[in-house]
């Protein structure tokens, strides 16, 4: 499920963003956090709408049990190689 809406990402395709949480934590490759899914979902599409492309590739992906909270969690470890629109690619 997560390996497919980053596929979704790459091709800017939303229609899956009901498979959210509305408690969805993300933290950005620049150390910034968003908290909800409506926060999540604006700037994932911000971020691909200025790109001409764009391709995942992962190094490493765990599920992880939050066994006080009693939630499933997945770490992933990766880069995403775009071209800007502006590049003219």
């Amino acid at each position: 499920m997560i390996l497919q809406l980053y596929k979704d990402f790459e091709k800017a395709d939303w229609s899956k963003d009901s498979w959210f949480a509305d408690t969805l934590f993300v933290i950005l490759p620049d150390g910034n956090t968003l908290r909800g899914k409506e926060a999540a979902l604006a700037e994932f599409r911000k971020e691909r709408e200025g790109l001409n492309s764009a391709e995942f590739t992962f190094d490493a992906i765990i599920p992880l049990k939050s066994v006080d909270r009693n939630e499933n969690w997945v770490a992933l470890w990766g880069s995403l190689k775009g071209s800007p629109k502006d590049s003219g690619e």
